[in-house]
């Protein structure tokens, strides 16, 4: 996949894009608060993803700007595209090859790419939920339908809470919360099996061969993954004392993680920082390469500052990884050679 061409105005600080992209890396260089960050949640955005930056559609428009107008060129593995992206005092018009789209979660599954945030340096030191997170967009861009099951199984999770908050039975919601649970999981242990062996081999070209890198799926509720909905039923029902009394589902695919060690350590108890960094560029790199690989259409590859925090080794390690994936990367300084834009008050110049 190759974005080709970016037009965009009136998104946060950008105020006028208008840019062909090389094919192979691309740098925007400028200070802090140019719009660096800006160019690339607002193709993070056209991903049908929400912003990495937790910001809704009523705040994408600029603080002196009346309305957002976006278009970018580019080709996947069939055929040339056009995304548009329009809004103006609420209304939005949003079209892929010039058919209407409903709203910007329905763009997903076409423009693919990965994003890599100072934030994902840590993200084998973070909260379960972060690790959760990762995995679920990871599989949802393979498998577009997994997002659907996931969001009914957390409609299902609230509800199933407000009626223990109540002391009301839960009966109704038990089988619908097992059902897709079971289907969910099923779904991550799959993705975290090829992970694992992704990983494990990128870790290692980074450490020389010195460490082992493992990954494994941690469930909450399938402790020898022994699939079956009378297993979740009873895990549930061994529980059921404790929820009614916390108002809370406390067994569940929604406390799950990842679990990531090296030669048998915990990385996130045990590791040193280079070593932690070391393990969420595998994670970061096997996300793409895994998508790759399925689709058959490598993601664009946006890099937010990321450079800055790596030192000389994991730097030039990530950048020759990333050959062969159209490659956006921001930095306040000319960091690597590739197509190069300056980034400077909302505007960007080749």
């Amino acid at each position: 996949m190759i974005i080709k061409t970016i037009t965009a105005d009136g998104f946060k600080n950008l105020k006028s894009v208008d840019i062909e992209l090389s094919p192979g890396l691309n740098l925007f260089v400028g200070e802090n608060a140019q719009g660096k960050t800006n160019l690339l949640e607002l193709l993070w955005v056209m991903t049908g993803v929400r912003s990495f930056r937790g910001a809704s559609d009523k705040n994408f428009l600029g603080f002196d700007r009346d309305c957002i107008k976006t278009l970018i060129t580019y080709r996947d593995f069939e055929r040339d595209c056009i995304l548009t992206y329009d809004s103006k005092k609420g209304e939005k018009l949003i079209t892929v090859n010039g058919v209407q789209v409903p709203r910007l979660s329905k763009l997903f599954g076409n423009l693919r790419a990965v994003i890599f945030t100072p934030d994902d340096l840590s993200l084998v030191s973070s909260e379960p939920s972060l690790r959760r997170a990762f995995l679920d967009l990871s599989i949802s861009q393979i498998k577009p339908g997994y997002a659907a099951v996931l969001h009914r199984y957390n409609k299902i999770l609230a509800q199933r809470n407000a009626a223990l908050k109540i002391q009301s039975r839960t009966d109704i919601w038990d089988e619908q919360l097992i059902k897709t649970g079971t289907h969910i999981s099923i779904y991550r242990k799959t993705y975290v099996e090829i992970l694992s062996r992704y990983a494990k081999k990128i870790y290692g070209e980074i450490s020389g061969e010195r460490e082992t890198l493992n990954i494994e799926y941690s469930s909450n509720v399938f402790k020898n993954f022994e699939y079956s909905h009378e297993h979740y039923k009873n895990r549930l029902s061994s529980h059921s004392e404790a929820e009614f009394r916390l108002g809370t589902t406390l067994v569940g695919i929604h406390r799950d993680d990842l679990n990531l060690t090296l030669d048998g350590l915990s990385v996130r108890d045990f590791a040193s920082q280079g070593q932690k960094r070391s393990s969420a560029l595998a994670l970061k790199l096997s996300q793409a390469k895994i998508l790759a690989a399925e689709t058959g259409d490598a993601p664009v590859i946006l890099l937010d500052d990321v450079l800055s925090e790596l030192d000389s080794r994991r730097k030039n390690f990530l950048l020759r990884d990333l050959e062969g994936f159209q490659t956006l990367i921001t930095s306040c300084e000319r960091a690597v050679a590739g197509k190069t834009f300056t980034v400077k008050d909302g505007y960007i110049y080749a």
